[in-house]
């Protein structure tokens, strides 16, 4: 997260940006929730901005930051501040302060081998987060499991009637038009198949009762006017949740698209356009899964079998459980991924080095569907897989690069590791339901 209690817009100089280019704010009446998404962002980060400071660092037209800054300020996200200086012209130069206690979102994830749970405040900072290894959870245990998360942080002083919503990710890939996971078996687990899922854990927002629409006496959260209920207003794969927590980490830096290749237990992507996550018709587009990534030396019949019925695909050579299943011990679901692939790197140091440079291979493989489909300008490996592995993987697939291809960034975008890893899909869906709020709340629409 962003450490901007201690920033200021006076630590880093006012740039200019070109509309469309690293921060693009769009003025038209369809893009007022990415507009007011770029302003809140900015809060989250100094604090404390003027109407010309957010002008300039969002390329918005004066006008446009005032109608978003009124709507915050009705809403009592942001105060007022006394004015502190005179501009050029001699008018008052009025500062506006972001509440961060007017409002909080829940982010839960679902993985095969842990259930978290994480509140953010209005500022985006943690106000508490949860986490417990499960193999494969069912549904049930995965309701049973958030429930318990969640009622634990509604228990915070102040939470109640400031709850925006619930946003869950998880593994496998999700059908946001029949809201069903479309591959169960992604999860390892019974129960999954054909289940809707805004309709299962619905039970995890019960709104809460009208006498608790106001904060706690001496809480840290102020009077506001919220919505008393917090709905399960986004669902994702923690792909998608990941690469839209790492376009924000990167705000102002970010490029215009970006690719988020998350590396775990299994193998998933994320896509972010423009600042807004793309899923495609039916919200799985980017999936790399189960791409076939065969060698020219081998045929398909001899290729990995995968979990999906067919053979050969990346997640098959590209992911944690395929690195464990090569070179880990047979007790290795009782070990620290980060300890294991240390032990492994310097006891099997061969072995390591030629698995982390065929797994690169296979990727590289890969990489030109996602450079010529897609165009990313970046492509981002990150994911709860040990860093340190990400990293060799990353230092491969330079040398790769370098070796064959050159600088062919069109069908070969490069390749960083991103700044969230770990988190990132938990972090993603709690920052996206802050985002996604402000549409119902506003009267906006995309």
């Amino acid at each position: 997260m962003h450490n901007s209690s201690e920033t200021s817009p006076g630590d880093a100089p006012l740039v200019p940006v070109e509309i469309g280019q690293e921060t693009p704010g769009i003025n038209a009446i369809l893009q007022r929730s990415h507009n007011t998404q770029l302003v809140l962002h900015l809060f989250q980060l100094y604090r404390r901005l003027t109407r010309a400071e957010i002008a300039v660092r969002t390329g918005l037209t004066f006008q446009t930051v005032a109608n978003i800054l009124e709507r915050l300020h009705k809403r009592r996200w942001v105060r007022k501040l006394p004015p502190q200086r005179l501009t050029a012209r001699g008018a008052e130069s009025v500062p506006f302060e972001l509440r961060g206690d007017a409002a909080c979102s829940i982010g839960l994830q679902i993985d095969r081998d842990h259930i978290s749970g994480l509140i953010l405040d209005l500022a985006g900072e943690p106000l508490a987060s949860r986490s417990i290894s499960v193999l494969s959870p069912s549904p049930s245990q995965a309701l049973k499991t958030l429930g318990k998360f969640v009622k634990e942080f509604r228990a915070i002083p102040g939470v109640e009637g400031h709850l925006l919503g619930v946003g869950i990710a998880f593994s496998g890939l999700y059908d946001a038009i029949r809201d069903q996971i479309d591959h169960p078996h992604l999860l390892l687990a019974e129960g999954w198949k054909g289940l809707r899922v805004k309709e299962v854990f619905r039970g995890l927002s019960d709104p809460p009762s009208a006498s608790a629409s106001y904060g706690a006496t001496g809480s840290r959260f102020s009077r506001s006017r919220g919505r008393t209920a917090s709905p399960v207003s986004l669902i994702q794969t923690d792909s998608h949740a990941a690469a839209v927590g790492e376009y924000w980490e990167r705000f102002g830096q970010a490029p215009r698209c970006l690719a988020y290749v998350y590396f775990g237990i299994g193998l998933g992507c994320g896509i972010i356009y423009r600042g807004r996550h793309f899923g495609g018709s039916d919200g799985l587009a980017g999936e790399i899964a189960h791409l076939p990534a065969i060698l020219e030396t081998e045929q398909r019949k001899t290729a990995r079998l995968c979990e999906c019925g067919r053979r050969g695909c990346l997640e098959t050579y590209f992911s944690f459980s395929a690195f464990v299943r090569d070179l880990g011990p047979a007790d290795w679901k009782g070990r620290a991924p980060d300890a294991l692939v240390e032990s492994v790197r310097k006891e099997k140091k061969e072995r390591y080095r030629r698995w982390v440079n065929q797994a690169a291979r296979r990727f590289w493989m890969v990489l030109p569907v996602l450079g010529s489909l897609l165009n990313p300008e970046i492509v981002l490996l990150g994911g709860p897989g040990p860093v340190i592995l990400l990293d060799d993987l990353v230092a491969a697939l330079a040398d790769i690069r370098n070796s064959e291809r050159g600088d062919d960034r069109l069908f070969y975008p490069r390749v960083e590791r991103a700044r969230l890893n770990q988190d990132a899909a938990l972090i993603g869906v709690a920052t996206g339901v802050l985002y996604e709020a402000l549409r119902p709340v506003f009267g906006l629409k995309d």
